[in-house]
């Protein structure tokens, strides 16, 4: 039986953040990261970009090379799969959990991490669903199946899911030549997301570069003989179909923590420093649900910088810090010539302060509680904005008598939050 200090479970930023602050917490510990994909840790949102439109290579988006990983001396197990662990196998023992692999195999470790993802939501057992030619994109074997589709030029893609990774996708693929058609079950694009302004505009904007939304539509089968044909929907509409792309979210990989018995809510819940329930399991990424003050509630993020944040944090805090979450969650897409960053709430907001004018392609949508502000969501907005707003968030600024100075666009937001922090000292 193999045994290690650190058993790191995952193959995505969060593990592999994790995997680099615990070796830098702790020298001489032995780690081991188990991922399930032969590729070395990567990170995903190329995928329904850079990487599928060609911008950019497997090599490059790689969470670190293959030396690092040699030189800070973390042991990768690449292709294989924990099926499930046991904890307090012998609780004296230097050694007292064990993790069962599928190929067989057993490590045994002291403390552990789950940084185990999400899967790909599916569209239920509809008719034809399991013909070939239906596909999600999850993984790097995904975006490269996808990519060599659609260098045939001509082909008919439909994408179901007008989200994030839906619309990204869809921007990717025109732009690789493809007719592309977006099926979404919800009225109008990115109804949760921020004020109703930003699925106008973002709605408007991929129609103008040609693709097609079919919005308020519901999923009726799949049709063709021996490969996907065609979509059909309960309205009785069909669109012929070459490739399905289906972007209908993830749901958490949980089995190995239910498994293990530590406490789920929307995913794994941990505390502030991202323990779980269990004191030397840890949990981070899309997978865990954490208590965030902000919103003073156990919230589950699926982005990058959460990943990142959580798995750096994760990570210290299992080798022996004990640091708290305290981040401002954020999340960027880039449809076209669109460039979004959100942050803080992503929710409807109570009120909106509009700075500048995003309707015609700079400016912001600012999300504000009485004088607090929530959220924003930036459209090509400028990038020097972001960061004292997200302090502003964090630190809970009433701005209520300087509103106007937000929708300024002349004026810096820098300024305007440093002055009141000094105000509030």
């Amino acid at each position: 039986m193999d045994s290690v200090d650190y058993l790191i479970v995952g193959g995505g930023i969060a593990a592999a953040r994790a995997a680099a602050q615990t070796r830098e917490r702790d020298a001489t510990g032995t780690i081991v990261l188990v991922g399930e994909e032969r590729e070395l840790p990567y990170d995903r949102p190329p995928l329904s970009k850079e990487f599928l439109r060609g911008g950019t290579s497997r090599r490059r988006i790689r969470c670190h090379s293959r030396s690092f990983y040699r030189k800070k001396q973390i042991r990768l197990r690449r292709g294989e799969r924990v099926l499930r662990l046991e904890l307090q196998t012998n609780p004296a023992a230097r050694y007292p959990h064990r993790a069962l692999l599928a190929s067989g195999g057993v490590i045994g470790f002291k403390k552990g991490l789950l940084a185990t993802g999400g899967i790909p939501r599916g569209v239920g057992e509809l008719p034809g669903v399991e013909l070939p030619g239906i596909v999600p994109l999850r993984t790097m074997d995904d975006a490269l199946k996808i990519k060599r589709f659609a260098r045939r030029r001509g082909k008919r893609i439909v994408i179901i899911g007008a989200g994030f990774i839906g619309l990204e996708l869809a921007a990717s693929l025109s732009a690789l030549g493809a007719d592309v058609t977006v099926v979404e079950r919800m009225p109008r694009v990115w109804p949760r997301f921020g004020p109703a302004e930003v699925g106008t505009l973002v709605d408007q904007h991929i129609r103008s570069h040609g693709v097609r939304l079919l919005l308020g539509a519901t999923m009726a089968a799949f049709a063709g003989r021996g490969h996907v044909a065609a979509v059909e929907t309960t309205e009785g509409q069909s669109m012929p179909a070459d490739l399905v792309c289906v972007c209908v979210g993830i749901e958490p990989r949980v089995e190995v923590a239910q498994q293990s018995g530590l406490e789920l809510g929307d995913g794994i819940q941990v505390d502030s420093t991202l323990c779980s329930s269990q004191g030397d399991l840890f949990s981070a990424g899309d997978v865990a649900e954490v208590y965030d003050p902000l919103t003073e509630m156990f919230r589950r993020v699926e982005h990058y910088g959460q990943a990142e944040y959580t798995g750096a944090l994760a990570g210290r805090n299992m080798a022996g810090d004990r640091q708290h979450y305290d981040f401002v969650p954020y999340v960027w897409s880039d449809i076209f010539q669109l460039h979004l960053e959100a942050a803080g709430t992503f929710a409807a907001y109570p009120n909106v302060v509009e700075r500048g004018d995003p309707e015609t392609g700079t400016g912001m949508y600012i999300g504000v509680d009485g004088g607090r502000i929530v959220g924003y969501v930036g459209v090509n907005a400028h990038s020097a904005d972001y960061a004292p707003l997200q302090l502003a968030i964090k630190r809970k600024l009433d701005l209520a008598d300087d509103l106007e100075g937000l929708r300024d666009p002349t004026r810096p937001v820098a300024p305007l939050v440093q002055s009141r922090l000094a105000g509030s000292a």
